[in-house]
């Protein structure tokens, strides 16, 4: 279903979004900027 798939892929990238969002708050709780945060 295509619909299906569009809707996974708008979780998908909320999910890698609030991720990196995340990365970066534990990276900066850490001390590290954000070039060390990011793989």
């Amino acid at each position: 279903n295509r619909h299906q798939i569009e809707a996974l892929e708008v979780i998908f990238q909320k999910e890698k979004y609030i991720g990196c969002k995340r990365r970066k708050e534990i990276g900066e709780e850490l001390g590290l900027s954000e070039r060390q945060v990011r793989p």
